[in-house]
C-alpha cells in the first residue's frame, strides 16, 4: 500500500490482498508486485540476483523500491519498502519492524541474499518509478 501510495493511488488493504492474490497458505508472491504495476499502468523493473549498488542507483533516481529478504523474527521471507540507502546503511518501512528500521549494509545484504524467502530468490527487489 506504501509505494502505491506514494505514486498517488490509494486502495485498501482488502483490495490489494485481492489484486495482488495473496495466499493466506503462502503469503504474498513475488510476481504480485508486477501484476499490480501492470494492473494500475505503472512503469517497473524487477532485479533478480541485484546488487547494492544496483539497488542504491534506483533509490537514487527516485524509484520506489521494495525488497524481499529473510526475516530472521518470523523464520521466513519478508518484503519491505526501502526509505533511504546510503554508503552506511539501509533503512527500511516494515509494519512488524516499525517505522524506520535500520540495517548496517553488511548485516542487510546477509538478510537479502538468503535462499530461505518463499520462492527462494535472493536480492530481488521491485522498483516503481515514479
Amino acid at each position: 500500500r506504501s509505494v502505491l501510495a506514494a505514486v498517488g493511488i490509494k486502495r485498501s488493504e482488502r483490495q490489494l490482498v485481492k489484486l495482488m492474490r495473496v495466499s493466506k497458505v503462502t503469503g504474498t508472491a513475488n510476481r504480485a508486485f508486477p501484476r499490480v504495476a501492470e494492473w494500475f499502468q505503472l512503469s517497473y523493473s524487477v532485479r533478480r540476483g541485484a546488487t547494492l549498488g544496483e539497488l542504491a542507483r534506483s533509490w537514487q533516481r527516485g524509484s520506489h523500491l521494495v525488497v524481499s529478504f529473510y526475516y530472521p523474527r518470523g523464520g521466513m521471507g519478508h518484503f519491505a519498502y526501502v526509505l533511504r540507502v546510503t554508503n552506511k546503511t539501509i533503512t527500511i518501512w516494515d509494519p512488524d519492524l516499525g517505522m524506520k528500521h535500520r540495517y548496517s549494509r553488511k548485516r542487510f545484504l546477509r538478510l537479502w541474499r538468503s535462499t530461505q524467502t518463499f520462492e527462494n530468490d535472493p536480492c530481488w527487489s521491485f522498483a516503481l518509478r515514479r
